[in-house]
């Protein structure tokens, strides 16, 4: 009785393991799907910190571009940027928006709709954080990238 139970479990153990060539098969399939997940995790972060400074360096032109309109003294060509910026971007999900102030703190430009979008309460401190970018998300969950430069004068005598 006990040689015929060893002959059963010997049969039974052969049947159930898996032949090398099985073996080798799942221990591929396996680590390639591994090997897909970082290397998909990689580009995916790689292509959000791109977006992220691309974005950062759009916004960073555009406050340069009004700084240099400020400079000029060209009020008109500076009202009319800054109430024109989102004309050809109205069925886009992206917008930006312009404020300019001058140092009492009173709005002297805006962008048309800004005030309800982003209050002047969530900006950075102007002389803490000059050129650095801010995220923040409003209420209605949407975010936005906030910068405050500070110029010497208006332009404006």
């Amino acid at each position: 009785m006990k040689i015929d139970s060893l002959r059963w479990i010997a049969s039974t153990s052969n049947h159930s393991r898996w032949s090398i060539t099985r073996q080798l098969t799942w221990l591929y399939a396996l680590s390639a799907s591994i090997m897909l997940i970082f290397a998909s995790g990689f580009l995916y972060w790689i292509l959000i910190t791109t977006l992220e400074k691309e974005d950062e360096q759009f916004l960073d032109s555009r406050i340069k571009f009004l700084e240099r309109l400020l400079q000029a003294g060209d009020r008109e060509a500076l009202e009319r940027e800054i109430s024109q910026e989102n004309v050809g971007f109205t069925n886009s999900q992206y917008s930006t928006y312009s404020r300019i102030l001058n140092e009492s703190g009173i709005t002297l430009h805006e962008t048309p709709g800004m005030d309800q979008e982003t209050p002047s309460a969530v900006f950075p401190d102007s002389r803490e954080s000059k050129g650095k970018i801010k995220k923040w998300h409003s209420a209605d969950n949407k975010t936005y990238l906030l910068s405050v430069t500070r110029i010497g004068s208006d332009g404006f005598g």
